[in-house]
C-alpha cells in the first residue's frame, strides 16, 4: 500500500497518441451501519459477511477485466473492498485520501432518516460536510487518477456520497446525486479522453453495475444519451 501522488501522464496508445482511460468506479461492500440505514461518513466500520462476500465477488469479476491498480478511500471498508480486488487481479493498492466518505459530523452513525425528519435533508443538517466541497475534491482525485493511469484501467473504491456525486458531474442526464443509484458492493464504468489540444472528455458508459457483471441499473441506465457508438457522451465538468 502506497499513498497515490498527482500525475500528469496520461494513457498513450502505440502511435503515442492519447486514447481514453477506463476508470471502474465502485462502491465498497456492506457494513453493519448500511445494513441498519445510518450515516457512515468518517466513521471507521469494517465490512461485515455480506460486505466481504461483495467485494471478493468484485475482485473476481474485476480481475477479468485487466486493471493496473486500485485506489481507494482510506476508510477501513473501502480499503478491504480494494485489497480483495487487488489480490486477486494482483496488482498494487494505493490510497488518496479525497475519496474518504462525505464528513457528517455529529450525524455519523445515525439513522438516515432520523436525520432526514429533522431537518428536511442530510444537506441541511449541521455540520455536514458541503456538497461542494465534496464535489470539488471528489473530481479533482478523478482527474489525477486518470492522469496517472498508465496503459490499463484502474479501480477506484469510494463511497456512496463520492460515486453520486462524481456521476451526476460527469453526467447531468443522470439528475441529482440522490437520484442515482449506488448498491453496496456496485461498480461503474468511466472513460476519460485527455486528447491532446482537446478539452477533457468523460464518458459514463454504465451505472450500478452488479458486482458479476451484467447491465447496470435500468433506472439510471434510461436516463443516459446514446451517442450510436457505444457510448454516452458527457460534458466536460467544472473541476474548479
Amino acid at each position: 500500500m502506497s499513498a497515490l501522488g498527482s500525475s500528469d501522464v496520461g494513457a498513450s496508445c502505440d502511435n503515442g497518441l492519447p486514447r481514453p482511460v477506463r476508470i471502474y468506479l465502485v462502491r465498497h461492500g456492506r457494513t453493519e451501519l448500511n445494513a441498519a440505514g445510518a450515516l457512515r461518513g468518517h466513521l471507521d466500520v469494517p465490512l461485515d459477511l455480506v460486505g466481504r462476500h461483495e467485494a471478493a465477488r468484485l475482485g473476481r469479476s474485476l480481475a477479468r477485466r485487466h486493471p493496473r491498480q486500485v485506489v481507494t478511500s482510506p476508510l477501513r471498508r473501502a480499503v478491504e473492498t480494494g485489497e480483495a480486488i487487488a489480490r486477486e487481479a494482483r496488482v498494487s493498492r494505493h490510497i488518496d485520501m479525497r475519496l474518504t466518505d462525505r464528513g457528517y459530523g455529529q450525524w455519523a452513525g445515525v439513522a438516515t432518516a432520523e436525520v432526514v425528519n429533522r431537518f428536511g435533508s442530510v444537506d441541511a443538517a449541521p455540520g455536514v460536510e458541503p456538497a461542494a466541497d465534496v464535489r470539488s475534491r471528489a473530481l479533482a482525485a478523478m482527474l489525477d487518477i486518470a492522469r496517472g493511469s498508465g496503459l490499463g484501467p484502474t479501480v477506484v473504491v469510494s463511497h456512496d456520497a463520492i460515486n453520486r456525486t462524481v456521476l451526476a458531474a460527469l453526467d447531468p442526464a443522470l439528475g441529482s446525486p440522490d437520484d442515482i443509484p449506488q448498491d453496496t458492493g456496485c461498480l461503474n464504468a468511466i472513460d476519460c479522453d485527455m486528447s491532446a489540444g482537446s478539452p477533457v472528455k468523460w464518458r459514463v458508459l454504465s451505472v450500478n453495475e452488479p458486482s458479476l457483471g451484467g447491465r447496470g441499473s435500468l433506472q439510471a441506465m434510461a436516463l443516459r444519451r446514446h451517442d450510436g457508438k457505444g457510448h454516452y457522451d458527457q460534458h466536460e465538468p467544472d473541476l474548479a
